[in-house]
This record gives structure tokens, sequence and C-alpha cells, in this order.
């Protein structure tokens, strides 16, 4: 009886000691994941030497950095003037309605952190927000002139500031259509604004 109730203990003692591991490993997670978002918010944003630059070239007028949104309107840029970049720096156009960074369920918040993780710097990773950030708003949004000449700005921004040759171009629902045409480049007409003209195609400046 007595080396029943010894296996017994052990066995209980075995499960207690288990389950306070897990408990252990999924705060472990957990925080992680915590840390991670908040240093992704901690440096949301356009940086202060993409924005110098944006003003100092002519883009201001397109407003990439969307601070209306705080700090889910953008991301992106070097942290300082000298820091190099080694990659092809990735643009994310996000789909309708949504925005450059959100909560979890909006933005590129998961696939940004991914790259940091991955040895990717914010001097190499861009996302602006296009259109109201609204989904009350949806059914209004189509492929107008001004967000195919913001977001064709925004690409060729990056181009020149990074100095890159390529980047790569990340996307999803509605802006895949969007970043289609932005690459082709070329004329439309816009039923609201008329006849537009993006310029000659991008398709040598995207992987």
């Amino acid at each position: 009886m007595k080396v029943h109730n010894k296996i017994e203990f052990r066995i209980i003692n075995f499960l207690f000691n288990s389950l306070i591991l897990s408990f252990i490993l999924v705060g472990s997670v957990a925080a992680r994941s915590i840390t991670d978002n908040s240093n992704l918010m901690l440096a949301a944003g356009l940086t202060e030497d993409f924005r110098v630059w944006l003003n100092h070239n002519g883009y201001e007028k397109y407003n990439f950095q969307r601070d209306d949104l705080g700090w889910q309107g953008s991301y992106g840029g070097r942290l300082f003037s000298a820091q190099v970049i080694k990659r092809d720096p990735i643009v994310f156009i996000h789909g309708n309605s949504d925005r450059a960074l959100g909560d979890g369920r909006l933005g590129w918040d998961t696939q940004i952190s991914y790259y940091l993780a991955a040895g990717y710097t914010s001097a190499e990773l861009y996302a602006t927000t296009w259109g109201p950030a609204d989904s009350r708003y949806a059914a209004e949004q189509s492929h107008s002139s001004p967000y195919l000449k913001s977001l064709r700005g925004f690409i060729e921004a990056v181009l020149d500031y990074t100095g890159a040759e390529r980047v790569d171009i990340i996307t999803h629902s509605m802006g895949v259509t969007l970043a289609r045409k932005i690459i082709k480049g070329g004329t439309g007409i816009d039923d609201e604004f008329g006849r537009y003209d993006l310029g000659p195609p991008l398709t040598n400046r995207v992987d």
C-alpha cells in the first residue's frame, strides 16, 4: 500500500511540475510577444531622418507619415543618416480601409516584427497608410488617381532614399491591384479626377 502511495505521489508531483513548467513557457512566450510589440510601437512612424529627407526632396505633399493616425500611420527609415542598408528594402501596401500598423488585427505589425527578428532594420522596412483607415468607408474606396500617385511616390521615395536598385513589395487585398497598376505605370482615367499618368514602368526596380 505504501509503495502505491509513493508511486501516486511521484506521478502527481511530476504532473504538477510539468504544469508549472508549461505556465512558465507560455508566460515567457507571451512576455516576449508583448515586448516585441512594445518595441515596434516605440519605433513606429517614419524616422526623423526619413521625414527630413522627404521634406527636402519634394515629397511632403503626400503626407506619408499620416500622423493623424498616431503610431499606426506609417513605419520605416534610418535611425541615423549613416545607417547602412544591407538588403533590398521591403514596401508593405495594405488593403482597403486598413492601415500601416494596428493592434494585431490591422496593419503589418506581425510581418514587420517577423522581419525585425530576422535581422532587418527599420531602414529596410517601409509602410504608409492610404485611404481613411476606417472600415465604415470601405465601399467608397477605389483605385483613384490620388491613391495611385501617392503610393507610386512612396515606392519611388524609398528607392531614392535608400539608394537601392530594387525593392520588394508585400501587399494584400486591394493593395495587390493598386501595386500592380503602380508597377506597370502609364496612363489611366479616373472618373472623379480625370486622366493621369504614373510615369514609366517600375518593373525593373521591383523584385
